[in-house]
């Protein structure tokens, strides 16, 4: 576990400090801390308005973000398929037709036939689409989400813990650098952050109490969870159903008539609803209501299968030579390198690293799982939680690529178990000493000044991003031909120096309406077929892999593509 493991190196001096302070003062601050959860308490005291405040802390954090440091641009092949996805949404269409000249806009992640869409399921798309258009603006969607999806972990920990650690894990979740980030990009984790803390909340509330509001909550949080993160949610939907039923079954809160009537009818309709949108979503994409438009792009890209165990597909051959470049010299050895124990291994620590480096911030909230142990035979819930975390980290086994985002269906679980150490720790005292109280306090103290510091450091970066990454060339470009008089048409050539993640090809959901269009150079016959598709735009060839890249009037007669593969290496 190399990346987790070097984490602590880098934090252990500073918890070896807090953890002394904690034993030499342990009453250092009281005064103070003592008004702040009162203060905390005298809010939790008030649900509806608990809920409020963390959703619109996060709003509000996730906009100043922004506005601090602008606008984000896509950066990442993920983003601009979203983006296609949103754009698409906006206008009132699930999918685009096929462009008659399709493979000259071939792209990563997304399909060009039998439609022209993203890859990925709707959810993300959707809420992007929803900021396009309230505001014009797709990031707004992922401000909304992060509100949402704070105010659904505050209403989730209300079941799950005492009010003012409901709210305390609320306000965490707003300041969250992760959770900063995600609503600062296009391809984050709010919408599956906010099915999973609805379909725990609800798990929950129907286990204590077995209200009809508390299923359709759940039965809305699996919903976003299929629509979000289809296998993850899968996962954890099935997980929290299991339990429902064995709960039930040993101790029921109401007849069974009626706890079906409350519970399981609403969830039942919930997923009925998001099979009959899903397929009829599949069927407008891909002609097909049981075919992903995700397994249609794998099967004509992508040679190696998403979980291990499957066998390599062949793929149609590649009409452009980085894409190809891509999936074999990239994705594939990736591959390859986990079918081997040792790279398997090697990969293994590496995600679960990254999971828990990116989600437990700071490290020194390590300190909450301390009491865990002694906790897991008295408290059936934490048990509960452990094991659910458990499945989900052994699957990482199997995904051959794994991203903080993938684990957002289970981060409100985690939040659970982290919190709920916490109040462990702080009943531990050490010759009638309050040193665990002190140690939650600093930790928590930590956890704000932390968050503030990496907001500090990331709008630094931001600042000093460098112009010549190729993304915001690739943005200047684009708004400088918005700006000229006329339609333009702008063909990418790449050499053999090209990095593979900097693809240019993409375009706005309408393609032939749009003001700049992008597409691939290839041989001079093709060229000339696309020339008299678009005869009334001015055309101009973008040599890509130029230190900077140079648009310039493409030439009556170009050069003919030169085959080449584009150099890759195993991703890390």
């Amino acid at each position: 576990m190399p990346i987790l493991l070097h984490a602590i190196k880098l934090e252990l001096p500073w918890i070896i400090i807090l953890v002394t302070v904690a034993f030499a003062s342990p009453r250092l601050g009281a005064r103070w801390f003592l008004r702040a959860e009162r203060l905390l308490g005298r809010l939790s005291a008030l649900p509806k308005r608990a809920v409020i405040l963390c959703g619109t802390s996060a709003f509000l954090a996730a906009a100043g973000f922004t506005l601090l440091v602008g606008l984000p641009l896509p950066g990442v092949a993920d983003e601009f398929s979203y983006l296609l996805a949103a754009d698409t949404f906006a206008h009132g269409k699930l999918t685009n037709p096929a462009h008659p000249l399709w493979p000259f806009f071939e792209t990563l992640h997304v399909i060009v036939r039998p439609t022209y869409m993203s890859k990925f399921p709707l959810g993300q798309g959707m809420a992007l689409a929803l900021g396009q258009v309230l505001t014009g603006y797709p990031i707004v969607g992922e401000w909304i989400c992060a509100g949402l999806a704070a105010a659904a972990i505050c209403w989730m920990l209300y079941a799950w813990l005492p009010p003012r650690y409901a709210v305390l894990g609320g306000l965490v979740t707003a300041i969250h650098p992760l959770f900063l980030e995600w609503g600062h990009n296009y391809w984050g984790g709010l919408v599956a952050l906010l099915g999973g803390a609805l379909a725990t909340g609800g798990f929950r509330c129907i286990v204590d109490r077995a209200d009809t509001i508390d299923g359709w909550m759940m039965g809305l949080g699996i919903a976003i969870l299929g629509f979000s993160r289809p296998y993850e949610g899968f996962e954890l939907s099935v997980m929290l159903l299991a339990a429902i039923t064995w709960f039930f079954w040993t101790r029921p809160v109401v007849p069974a008539k009626l706890w079906i009537w409350r519970c399981v009818t609403p969830i039942v309709i919930s997923v009925a609803l998001f099979a009959v949108v899903t397929m009829t979503y599949n069927w407008t994409v891909t002609g097909s209501a049981v075919l992903l438009p995700y397994t249609v792009h794998e099967q004509q890209y992508d040679p190696a299968p998403v979980f291990l165990w499957r066998p390599i597909r062949t793929v149609a051959p590649y009409h452009h030579a980085e894409i190809r470049s891509y999936y074999e010299n990239y994705v594939l050895p990736h591959f390859l390198e986990q079918r081997t124990l040792r790279g398997a291994v090697r990969a293994y620590t590496d995600k679960m690293g990254n999971i828990i480096v990116r989600y437990v911030f700071p490290l020194s909230m390590l300190v909450f799982l301390v009491p865990l142990p002694c906790a897991v035979g008295r408290d059936r819930w934490i048990l509960l939680s452990l094991l659910i975390l458990g499945v989900f980290f052994l699957t990482l086994f199997v995904n051959v690529s794994i991203f903080p985002h993938y684990a957002a269906p289970f981060a409100p679980i985690g939040l659970f178990v982290l919190l709920q150490g916490m109040r462990g720790l702080r009943s531990w005292r050490r010759k009638n000493r309050p040193v665990g109280r002190t140690i939650a306090r600093l930790v928590i103290v930590t956890c704000f000044v932390g968050a503030i510091a990496s907001i500090a450091a990331q709008v630094r970066n931001r600042y000093t991003e460098s112009d010549s990454a190729w993304y915001v060339q690739r943005a200047r470009i684009q708004d400088r031909l918005r700006r000229v008089p006329g339609d333009n048409l702008v063909l990418v050539r790449y050499t053999t120096r090209h990095n593979i993640h900097a693809e240019w090809v993409y375009n706005e959901a309408d393609i032939d309406r749009s003001r700049v269009v992008w597409a691939h150079e290839m041989d001079e016959q093709s060229n000339q077929t696309l020339f008299r598709y678009y005869r009334s735009r001015r055309i101009w060839l973008l040599l890509a892999d130029s230190r900077p890249p140079k648009l310039i009037p493409y030439p009556e007669t170009g050069p003919s593509r030169v085959d080449f593969t584009a150099p890759g290496s195993p991703r890390k």
